[in-house]
């Protein structure tokens, strides 16, 4: 099978015409291949894509044209429509334009192709192609207005169709003569005149869209070459002679070949041209053929497109006669091969400079087809100017890309465009074929506002493509060779499809995304929660993801790795998940760091000058990189007292002095004869760096610092305590503080971890190792005053650091110190002995018994089997239980876990007892208990002793039952958090307590219906509004508020 494509530029006069092709079948269109295996996503950045419109299907730009304000139109087919973008000149859509930057237009309802354009002087856009009429094409013209409506001058709507034959007819070329007339041209298709071949086929419109009768007698004209021939380009002379170029068959199961044909303005051939009007050439011995023609100086006429059998780049140049111009690289023809594979020229033009640029595509196995261009010298050699070789190819999707038109704007830079995985595309090159589109990333800038990283990123996956869904799939991004802190990664929704919601993504309000960015990552999961994550939503959250950095010295880039991954499991084909990586470029630009000085109290005797050294100013320029130094001191303030010299004179408010003056010791401060005192004098000032070598300039510190001179000094020792928090246990962190405090100023505080003499480490925390179990700890803090003083001060030690013990699935028996032990038994039975200090006991699965030892131990107890054995007086201990547990002696604290509805008894002592969120029941037995059931209705009984029934979950959230209520020696507790009228603490105010079956003035907030036993609260206080139960206390109850307490 043939893959045959057309294109064709013209000039005429003043119009630039650049035309393209038309795939006539779809062998070299090469689609990737289907099966059951799941394909890999991939990332694309368009920033190699100038612009890229989706119209909503397979879309294919074939016909470019610059306007004189610099916009670009391009023009083609939109799912199965004619359909036209115009863009501004930064690659944005241009809204003038039909209101969005593109429109299409539908003739039968079938499908309707534009394969040539011209850009009237008056601004009306020309448009030639074909439309199917249900069974053939049929030529198809439309013309629009600047703004994109239709033309209704044209033809009364703006549109027309012309029939040939009965057949395929269709228009691949398009000129405009300077009267106005519109010449069209391509090919049409007879069963009955010349055998059933294509055949050159060209029309004649009037200005009105109506067929122009003096041409060929009827407006249109069909030429036969020997077999199947097609019109692929059409130009104007200056003579009014009209030139056509294509290609045609010899004969059946014949390759095709150059074809070429001139007519007079009538119609007829002009003889004068290859003897007959027409001519064909062969380059090779398979398929070649002509795709764009441009006419040149002095007649000369100069066709490209294709040879051997589409696989090469083709350009011939003939006389105006129509032989062979061998001064054209010897021969007048030229050929270039790219990949060895398909090579085709679509398009051409010339440069002011008279080199000749072609573009079309070159197909790799790799890639595809991919945009293609080559520059010719006029003697037909390649021009190395133009990317090294003279040639050159961009991948722009990873898939089918072709490049169909070509055009230089008046800055010299290129503009292809065409199509790239079925949406129009737009690429730039500057005149050396390099990319000029935009950079994605860009720069960032220290300490500025965040940058998008790549306007163009886009993600494609084959299978999740086809169902518009990206539902499963995950992206993250970080920096490559490991996630950085500095990098900080947000989403800016300004002019979105989409709105963020906390950590939620969502379109037209309902979710397609959840996100998180934390520690310099960025994940992005596409769930489909409420509404499927389109293509379209992808592409726009990936296109709107910024990025900035708030490291104090920023590297010359960043590289930032994108990761996709499908999140296949099954639907998409065999292979499960696969993911893909891109990297993002950022490069930094640093600013100076303003430095800064540090405050800082100098000492000097009775009736002594103090000279004044570059160590006093505290410079300090950490965040420029390569550092910077000081360079001068500006004297922001002077001295009340004394006097301030350099070099005998008097020092002045804002004077600059230079690091050299103070290294030499010239600038001096002199206090008044036989003064004295702390904080005798005070000198403002700010330090100046000196800019470096990479930093912008010089900068001065934004703040004024001080320099203080005590005359006649004594050192003042510091106040304020260093502390030490954390759980004094094995791999435990602890971590240092202070409330330091110090007359003669604070300087900067280090912390050293001793135990005894031994340093065990630096900075403010410090993590706890098997070698320091059964010893103290401590933390000093350390500094040197602003009068240069060193001092220090040593917190008080730890308690003994206890180990932390982590047992086997074996039934083994763990042994604690002398500290603060977590003890840890893992499956089996374990024994677990605390002894002394406050231990954690759990001894994981299995029936366990915990000693606890001396000390506030706690147990976790997770089988109702445990043993808790714990000493006389041995501390206050807690178990906390996931299973319903019965406190055993000298036990105090009980908490219930979990989410199961347990039982918990206390014992004779004093027991706090705690229920989880479930309905519980909590017994106190003997002594003063403390009973809180939390969330769900729960069962409590004090037994005896004088008990406390705490109520402190959100309303509605229990309603408890307190079984043995006694008014004389128990109490309810209510927290003001949650009964919120209940402002004032301690005994609840007895106004605040209503006995009765409701609230009956403002400030009942409390009410107990003796009747029922039931206890309420009112928040209103009058019973105007629902009143909720807290709890069931029993009936006829002598209760007061003094039964009550608030907290």
């Amino acid at each position: 099978m043939t893959n045959k494509k057309t294109t064709a530029m013209a000039v005429s006069d003043n119009l630039v015409v650049v035309t393209t092709p038309v795939y006539e079948s779809a062998a070299a269109n090469v689609p990737l291949p289907t099966s059951g295996v799941n394909t890999a996503p991939r990332f694309s950045s368009s920033f190699k894509v100038f612009a890229t419109t989706d119209f909503g299907g397979t879309d294919d730009g074939r016909a470019l044209a610059i306007q004189a304000d610099g916009k670009f139109v391009v023009a083609g087919s939109g799912n199965g429509d004619f359909a036209l973008a115009r863009y501004n000149t930064d690659g944005s859509l241009d809204t003038n334009f039909d209101g969005d930057g593109k429109v299409t237009t539908d003739f039968t309802g079938f499908q309707d192709t534009i394969n040539a354009m011209v850009l009237q002087t008056n601004g009306k856009i020309l448009v030639a192609g074909s439309s199917v009429n249900g069974f053939y094409r049929d030529f198809a013209l439309a013309r629009y207005n600047a703004d994109g409506s239709l033309d209704t001058s044209f033809d009364g709507d703006g549109k027309l169709t012309t029939d040939f034959s009965g057949d395929n007819d269709s228009i691949n070329s398009l000129v405009v003569q300077a009267d106005g007339k519109i010449l069209a041209a391509g090919k049409s298709f007879s069963n009955s005149i010349f055998g059933g071949y294509d055949n050159f086929a060209l029309a004649r419109y009037n200005t009105d869209g109506s067929l122009d009768v003096s041409f060929s007698g009827d407006g249109k004209l069909t030429t036969q070459f020997s077999f199947n021939a097609s019109i692929n380009s059409v130009n104007l002379q200056s003579d009014g002679k009209i030139l056509v170029t294509g290609d045609s068959n010899a004969g059946a199961n014949t390759y095709s070949d150059f074809a070429l044909a001139r007519y007079n303005a009538d119609g007829s051939l002009d003889t004068s041209f290859g003897g007959s009007g027409k001519l064909t050439t062969s380059l090779s011995a398979y398929h070649d053929g002509i795709n764009a023609t441009t006419l040149l100086a002095g007649g000369k006429i100069l066709v490209a497109g294709y040879s051997n059998n589409y696989s090469t780049f083709a350009l011939v140049r003939y006389n105006s006669n129509g032989s062979l111009d061998t001064s054209f690289n010897g021969s007048g023809t030229v050929t270039t091969d790219f990949s060895g594979f398909q090579d085709i020229v679509n398009s051409i033009t010339v440069q002011a400079d008279g080199k000749i640029l072609v573009a079309g595509w070159s197909y790799t196995t790799a890639t595809g087809a991919d945009f293609a261009l080559a520059r010719y010298n006029t003697d037909g050699s390649l021009d190395t100017s133009f990317d090294g070789d003279g040639k050159l190819t961009t991948d722009l999707s990873g898939k089918n890309d072709y490049g169909n038109s070509v055009a230089v704007q008046a800055n010299g830079q290129i503009v292809v465009a065409g199509n790239s995985d079925g949406n129009f595309a737009l690429t730039l090159y500057n005149s050396d074929g390099s990319l000029a589109n935009k950079s994605p990333a860009g720069s960032y800038v220290e300490n500025g506002a965040a940058v998008k990283l790549d306007n163009f990123l886009q993600l494609n996956d084959d299978s999740l493509d086809s169902l518009n869904n990206y539902s499963g799939a995950t992206v993250t991004l970080a920096r490559q060779g490991g996630a950085s802190s500095d990098d900080v990664f947000t989403l800016d929704a300004t002019g979105t499809l989409f709105t963020v919601y906390q950590n939620f993504l969502l379109s037209n309000g309902e979710i397609f995304a959840d996100f998180t960015s934390s520690n310099g990552v960025l994940t992005l999961h596409f769930s489909s929660l409420g509404t499927p994550a389109t293509q379209a939503l992808v592409k726009g959250v990936l296109q709107h993801v910024t990025y900035s950095n708030t490291a104090g010295v920023l590297p010359a880039k960043v590289l930032l790795d994108w990761t996709a991954n499908d999140g296949n499991t099954g639907s998409q084909g065999s292979g499960g998940a696969l993911s893909t990586v891109y990297t993002s470029t950022v490069n930094m630009v640093a600013v100076n760091d303003a430095p800064t000085g540090t405050d800082k109290i100098v000492n000097t005797p009775i009736n002594t000058a103090y000279t004044v050294t570059v160590n006093d100013f505290g410079f300090s320029d950490p965040n420029d990189s390569p550092a910077n130094t000081l360079n001068k001191v500006i004297i922001s303030q002077l001295p009340t007292v004394g006097s301030l010299t350099l070099l005998g004179t008097a020092v002045t408010v804002g004077q600059a002095v230079s690091v050299t003056n103070i290294t030499a010791g010239l600038l001096k401060f002199t206090p008044a004869t036989g003064a004295s005192g702390a904080h005798y004098a005070q000198i403002g000032f700010k330090v100046q760096d000196n800019g470096g070598t990479a930093n912008g300039g010089v900068d001065t510190d934004t703040v004024s610092r001080f320099l203080t001179v005590n005359v006649g000094f004594s050192n003042h020792a510091p106040t304020g305590t260093v502390t030490i928090s954390g759980l004094a246990t094995q791999g435990q962190v602890l971590t240092a503080s202070n409330s330091l405090a110090d007359v003669d100023g604070l300087g900067p505080i280090t912390y050293t971890w001793k135990s005894g003499a031994t340093v065990l480490g630096t900075g403010n925390t410090y993590t706890l190792k098997a070698t320091d179990i059964e010893t103290k700890v401590t933390a000093t803090a350390s500094y040197t005053d602003l009068a240069g003083t060193a001092e220090s001060v040593i917190s008080a030690a730890t308690v003994l650091v206890g180990a932390a013990t982590t047992g086997t699935a074996n039934a083994d028996v763990l042994l604690g110190s002398a500290g603060n032990d977590m003890l840890l038994g893992a499956a089996g039975n374990d024994v677990l002995v605390g002894d002394l200090g406050d231990d954690l006991l759990d001894g994981g699965s299995g029936i366990d018994t915990l000693v606890g030892g001396a000390g506030n131990d706690t147990y976790i107890v997770d089988n109702a089997a445990d043993i808790v054995a714990e000493l006389n007086k041995g501390g206050t201990d807690t178990v906390d239980a996931s299973v319903s547990v019965t406190l055993t002696l000298n036990v105090e604290n009980l908490v219930l876990t979990g989410t199961a509805a347990l039982n918990g008894t206390g014992n004779g002592s004093n027991n706090d007892l705690l229920g989880n969120a479930a309905a519980n029941v909590l017994s106190g037995g003997a002594g003063n208990d403390t009973i809180n059931g939390g969330a769900g209705n729960d069962n409590l009984t004090g037994g005896t002793g004088k008990d406390t029934f705490i109520f402190n979950s959100p309303l509605t959230a229990n309603a408890d039952t307190i079984t043995d209520f006694k008014v004389v020696d128990d109490t309810i507790q209510l927290e003001n958090a949650v009964f919120t009228q209940l402002t004032a603490t301690g005994v609840l105010n007895a106004a605040n307590l209503k006995i009765g079956t409701g609230a009956s003035d403002a400030n009942d907030f409390i009410v107990y219906n003796p009747s029922t036993g039931a206890l309420f609260y009112d928040a209103d206080g009058s019973g105007a509004g629902a009143a909720v139960q807290i709890a069931t206390v029993g009936v006829n109850l002598a209760m007061t508020n003094a039964d009550f307490m608030v907290s």
